[in-house]
């Protein structure tokens, strides 16, 4: 019987060092998966390798007491690989070990905006405005999305009750899909303008707002075609006339900059082109595109001023403004007598507070009777 139970507890003893030797294992089969999820720079691969991770903490989570560094790992890999519930869970799971991390609240609150949940996010956001030590950007940013996600699901839960009631539907729908828009719940919002334009196809308001919903996911064909019915509809003293030229100047741009891309796959260095690429990504604000085409252009054409003149302005709007004032001097070396360049320059002194070199500059623009852009001519009368 003694030797009985000496086996036994071998058994256990056994078997408890296999299940710890499982652990081990598992937990540095995780570290290393989240050392290639930092080294990749592949999206498609990442993605893959968030899921797996997602995976594998799940598993881990089942045979251990997980702390709180490891929750926020497994959240933010489920929120890499679009597992936005489990991502909530998991944020919820860390607030019950630490309920006071603002940190972890305001995560929450981005995950239950994301899955439409609006009065949730508000109180996360709220909450950790409370937890808030300071009051800095940080925090009067958490108090507006508090405030914005509890006026969403006000006016989504009242127009949502009003069109379940058959009350002024289409007010409803359109205000609803407006909301939606808002969050960035496309779907949604084009569930309702579908509603909308299935009883009427020439609803000025309706088409404005898909016209917009098309912008906002990138099918501009929808826009182009929704604008084209709003203009059927709408009369010029339309509230929302003047946005509808701003956005179809907008879809243009945007196309041309579609069939340049096509035309440069073509002809990769052609100089017109990647002039009017750089030019058009950078009047569209993005930034990331025009940077490329700008690098080919001074790549391939290292004494072309273009590409060094919007790369510079590309400079200012990121605030790398050493990077910016070495393009502006690149451009006044191959061209001395290049008034945009030296302006330009004058400019970044100014929000630098340079103001030796700014009157310097001034003055050389001024000898060369040059033009002085509108927000420099004060100092021309202060440079005495």
């Amino acid at each position: 019987m003694q030797n009985s139970k000496l086996i036994y507890l071998f058994i256990l003893m056994v078997l408890a060092g296999l299940l710890s030797c499982g652990r081990d294992a598992d937990i540095s089969k995780i570290r290393k998966l989240e050392k290639l999820f930092s080294r990749e720079t592949d999206a498609e691969k990442k993605s893959e390798l968030a899921n797996i991770l997602h995976k594998e903490y799940s598993l881990y989570h089942l045979e251990s007491d997980p702390d709180t560094a490891f929750l926020m790992n497994w959240a933010k890999m489920a929120m890499a690989g679009g597992e936005y519930e489990q991502a909530r869970d998991v944020y919820s799971l860390y607030i019950e070990i630490d309920q006071k991390n603002h940190e972890v609240h305001m995560k929450r609150g981005l995950v239950n905006a994301r899955l439409g949940f609006f009065k949730q996010a508000a109180l996360d956001y709220a909450r950790a405005t409370s937890l808030m030590e300071e009051n800095n950007q940080k925090t009067l940013r958490c108090i507006e999305l508090s405030a914005f996600y509890d006026y969403c699901d006000s006016v989504i839960t009242v127009a949502g009750e009003n069109i379940a009631s058959g009350k002024d539907i289409v007010r409803n729908r359109l205000l609803r899909a407006k909301m939606f828009m808002e969050c960035n719940h496309f779907a949604a919002a084009k569930a309702d303008i579908d509603v909308v334009l299935k009883h009427d196809s020439l609803n000025a308001d309706g088409n404005f707002l898909l016209a917009r919903l098309g912008v906002s996911v990138n099918d501009l064909a929808l826009s182009e075609y929704a604008l084209t019915k709003y203009f059927m509809a709408a009369s010029d003293n339309d509230a929302a006339y003047g946005d509808a030229l701003r956005m179809r100047d907008e879809i243009d741009r945007r196309l041309k900059l579609e069939d340049l891309a096509n035309r440069l796959l073509e002809s990769p260095n052609d100089y017109h082109l990647l002039i009017d690429a750089g030019s058009v990504s950078f009047r569209l604000k993005e930034y990331q595109k025009a940077l490329v085409y700008c690098n080919r252009l001074t790549t391939a054409y290292p004494d072309s001023v273009f590409g060094y003149l919007y790369r510079g302005q590309i400079g200012i709007q990121k605030g790398k403004f050493v990077d910016a004032l070495n393009d502006f001097e690149r451009v006044v070396t191959i061209d001395p007598e290049n008034i945009s360049a030296r302006n330009l320059k004058a400019y970044v002194y100014l929000i630098t507070d340079d103001t030796e070199q700014l009157k310097r500059e001034i003055d050389l623009i001024l000898s060369r009777d040059g033009e002085l852009l509108d927000v420099l001519k004060p100092w021309a009368t202060r440079k005495q």
